[in-house]
């Protein structure tokens, strides 16, 4: 089973991937792993030209897909405070690699 945390850690937000045995509930794939990434962009949060997402500002509202072997993550906005940004990751099913992200 797949599903994704938030967590607070020493006062930094994260959002965390995990794959999980339903038997047990242990972790699977050396999960879990963080979810983060950048783009090129020219929003107001922009550095050196490149977007990066702040999991403070965003949440994780829609249901995870998962098809062909990826799992796809969407974010939007949290509080509706600027600055924030629609967010799409894709992770392989079977090693929790990011393999796209927009």
């Amino acid at each position: 089973m797949y599903v994704v945390a938030t967590t607070k850690e020493n006062n930094q937000y994260f959002y965390k991937l995990h794959a999980l045995d339903l038997r047990t509930g242990a972790e699977k794939f050396n999960g879990p792993v963080v979810i983060s990434g950048s783009v090129p962009g020219t929003s107001e949060d922009a550095v050196n030209g490149i977007v990066h997402f702040n999991a403070e500002m965003h949440l994780q509202r829609p249901g995870l897909l998962l098809q062909d072997g990826k799992i796809v993550i969407a974010f939007g906005g949290h509080f509706d405070e600027l600055p924030y940004h629609g967010w799409l990751f894709s992770y392989d099913a079977q090693t929790l690699a990011q393999i796209g992200r927009a």
